[in-house]
């Protein structure tokens, strides 16, 4: 095996299971499954990698342990309504059903945040093409993620929105992990007060979670033109605030 195929392979994670059960239909064969890891982010970039996957496979799709995270498992909130899914199995289920689920032929696992390549990358590539990548897929576009809203979602979002005057959506957030290449991820928590002053015209909207280690968010305390949504919103409803929004500063963290 030439050496860029070696490091394809060992890229993503391929595991071929010796069974009967392969044997009962082609469809069972060519089903695969997905293990996604990374935060908010990295989940809603391989939403376009799962979407090219589907058009080769079966996807289904195995969620990490809920219970590790104080925000749960975002995946799942993530990918629901997602037609490019068929089955989710939960970290519970998937752990005490291990022998129904010996039917796959490979077991790609998304998980691009610990190359580090802005670190370590000569040339670095956007993320989801590093992924894409890892994953055997080309072409894919981080404009096509879809976390495939519902109304009742949309309508929330509007009415929510609707009285406010000129919202802005912002995240405000500290780094969990300051590393020096990291620091252009964050929008330095004094410059929103800033913004409050300069353009009372705007009504700013803070979303995020302050829960323990996997909550970065800040509050900015009390201003007119400042409504914190912080610990009230979903990751969907979050994201349906976004959509309906007239306009949006949020930091590559969130992204």
């Amino acid at each position: 095996m030439k050496q860029d195929e070696q490091f394809k392979h060992a890229n993503y994670f391929t595991t071929n299971v010796e069974c009967d059960q392969l044997n009962t239909a082609d469809a069972e064969a060519n089903r695969i499954l997905l293990k996604i890891y990374g935060g908010i982010g990295d989940v809603l970039m391989c939403l376009p990698i799962l979407r090219k996957l589907s058009e080769l496979h079966i996807v289904d799709i195995a969620l990490r342990n809920a219970d590790n995270s104080d925000i749960g498992e975002w995946t799942e909130e993530i990918i629901q309504h997602n037609p490019y899914v068929n089955n989710v199995y939960t970290w519970n289920y998937w752990t005490t059903h291990l022998s129904e689920l010996r039917i796959y032929r490979k077991v790609v696992v998304y998980n691009p945040f610990p190359y580090d390549q802005e670190m370590f990358y000569a040339q670095p590539t956007h993320r989801i093409d590093l992924a894409a990548e890892l994953m055997g897929i080309t072409d894919c576009n981080p404009h096509d993620i879809n976390v495939h809203l519902t109304n009742e979602e949309n309508v929330w979002a509007y009415n929510k929105l609707e009285f406010i005057k000129n919202p802005v959506i912002i995240q405000p957030t500290v780094l969990r992990d300051p590393w020096p290449n990291n620091m252009g991820k964050q929008i330095p928590l004094e410059i929103y007060p800033r913004l409050f002053k300069d353009f009372p015209e705007l009504t700013f909207i803070g979303i995020g979670s302050t829960k323990g280690n996997n909550g970065d968010g800040m509050d900015l305390g009390e201003w007119d033109n400042y409504v914190s949504f912080m610990d009230q919103t979903t990751i969907r409803q979050a994201i349906s605030l976004l959509k309906w929004s007239k306009f949006h500063i949020i930091p590559d963290s969130f992204l």
